[in-house]
């Protein structure tokens, strides 16, 4: 099956040391790019095409994740 890039964009006022970051969540690895201050941070992962199962547990990761941030 051929990958796709899932990418949720967020808003976050805490700015971290570095701008991008890349890291395991629940066994999903993510890329975290941060914007400039004044424009929206990115969530990166990639998910085979088809496989519903495994993009709906990126997708969980990434809502833990981002709630856990905030």
């Amino acid at each position: 099956m051929m990958p796709i890039l899932m990418n949720i964009g967020f808003d976050n006022p805490s700015r971290l040391r570095r701008n991008v970051y890349y890291f395991s969540y629940n066994g999903v690895r993510f890329k975290l790019i941060q914007g400039h201050p004044h424009l929206r941070d990115v969530l990166l992962t990639i998910v085979p095409v088809g496989d519903d199962k495994v993009a709906q547990s990126a997708y969980a990761a990434a809502g833990d994740f981002l709630s856990a941030l905030s």
